[in-house]
């Protein structure tokens, strides 16, 4: 009996665990990558983690820019099969019961629907299902700052983003449904909220004339226009920080606070029975509270989850400072970014050593699986 308990616990770390290391051998195949040589070993580890872990950062730049069709193929599969993988577990976890084929069609169908949303607003067909495909598996693969994508793009985007976080096959739970809207809809306001006034806050501060001190910041003046790009940048931006990692503006443009708010919705992440990660919205509400209870082994498991993810960004970014000369604010960024498997990245990735690679495939691992394992294995030994 406890020898079958615990092949159904290690059931997701085993099969993330097979598909980064499939991915790595193929990825160092000829062909995967436009120029060169093709990928190195780490380069193939860290896109390989990065895509089975649906986390979306990348130590060679852009890949729809830099793989081969071939390449940009085998990092959708990845994607596809770990975000099936995560979803298929979660469901299983707490109703006990759900097929696999069921979880990939649902979430092919969510695809094609957004994919034809993007053709309709005038993508080509491949980068229709790539967008697609990255915001409903929650991967941060794509940049959405280009100035030539409209809002409805945007809106396409986040819509997407939204239900492959949400935990769609769980909603009907009612005290699930409740905490899982109550906690996304509290975060996302207060997200949008402290986005704005991070960027809004030096015009403000001049307005009132109380930016007088040595580090007076140059501040743009705040007019309809710009007020109206920050809350749409800001209101994307509390959408995707649950765990996307797919920006509206560069990281380097938020002020510190803002980067601060992102850090934060980038712990809490999405929901079980979703593509995102991060410590999970009803894990933040039985920490917090006892709204949904499973009986204490569940509230048990909600703490030691927030422990052991605060431990992991901790030990990420103390490794971290040991070999790479980024700030320190920097890199708590990426290494939160990466323990949360949101994929927003501060534009360091690509540049860390190979020591500084290997510590973020490792946090990409471990916070993809170490989460839901924590909180499946207190939902299994309770029944």
């Amino acid at each position: 009996m406890e020898r079958t308990l615990w092949r159904l616990i290690l059931r997701l770390p085993m099969v993330i665990g097979g598909l980064v290391l499939t991915g790595t051998m193929l990825l160092r195949l000829p062909g995967m990558v436009n120029g060169g040589d093709g990928l190195g070993w780490l380069d193939a580890l860290f896109l390989s983690s990065s895509a089975a872990c649906t986390v979306g950062l990348s130590s060679v730049g852009d890949p729809w820019l830099r793989m081969t069709v071939p390449g940009l193929v085998l990092l959708g599969l990845l994607m596809q099969a770990g975000a099936v993988a995560t979803v298929h577990y979660g469901v299983w976890m707490i109703l006990g019961r759900v097929k696999l084929w069921k979880v990939a069609g649902v979430l092919a169908l969510i695809q094609a629907v957004g994919a034809l949303l993007f053709v309709l607003g005038g993508e080509s067909i491949g980068r229709a299902v790539w967008l697609a495909m990255c915001g409903v598996t929650n991967t941060g693969f794509v940049s959405m700052s280009d100035a030539r994508y409209a809002w409805t793009t945007h809106g396409v985007m986040a819509s997407l983003i939204v239900v492959g976080g949400l935990g769609v096959f769980l909603l009907h739970l009612p005290n699930h449904r409740r905490i899982v809207i109550t906690v996304t809809a509290g975060c996302y306001l207060i997200g949008v909220v402290m986005l704005c006034l991070s960027q809004l806050m030096p015009a403000i501060y001049d307005r009132l004339d109380l930016n007088v001190t040595a580090n007076r910041v140059e501040a743009e003046p705040i007019d309809g226009v710009r007020l109206m790009r920050v809350v749409a940048d800001s209101s994307f931006l509390a959408v995707s920080a649950r765990s996307a990692g797919i920006d509206a503006m560069a990281i380097e443009d938020v002020r510190p606070a803002g980067r601060v708010a992102l850090m934060g919705m980038m712990m809490i992440g999405a929901s079980p029975g979703g593509t995102g990660g991060g410590i999970m919205t009803t894990v933040l509400a039985l920490w917090v509270s006892t709204l949904w209870g499973k009986g204490k082994a569940v509230s048990r498991a909600a703490v030691v989850i927030v422990l052991s993810m605060t431990l992991l960004v901790s030990g990420v970014v103390y490794l971290l400072s040991l070999c790479e000369p980024y700030p320190l604010g920097v890199l708590l960024f990426e290494s939160v970014s990466a323990v949360s498997t949101t994929g927003l990245s501060a534009g360091v990735s690509d540049g860390l050593t190979a020591i500084g690679k290997l510590v973020l495939v490792v946090g990409m691992v471990v916070g993809r699986v170490l989460p839901i394992t924590i909180l499946g294995t207190a939902v299994l030994r309770g029944r």
